[in-house]
């Protein structure tokens, strides 16, 4: 079963983590694969860092907000 997590950037490590609940679960690295939401909808994407942490959803590029918490399931 996967679970529902949310993806929250740490600007200390200079990165996004994925936490279940209040509990730390993981960090982010670039070619991750999740499922993100987007408001109703859960999207496949690949989490990829250039000057700032993006993902791709199909050949589109989604900047992630570090001030914004997204909900996830990752998919490794």
């Amino acid at each position: 079963m996967r679970y529902v997590h949310k993806l929250v950037y740490l600007p200390s490590s200079k990165r996004w983590h994925a936490y279940e609940g209040t509990t730390y679960c993981c960090p982010i690295h670039c070619g991750d694969s999740i499922c993100i939401r987007v408001k109703d909808r859960y999207f496949p994407a690949r989490v990829e860092l250039d000057t700032q942490w993006y993902l791709l959803i199909d050949d589109l590029k989604f900047r992630l907000h570090p001030k914004e918490r997204y909900d996830a399931i990752l998919m490794f």
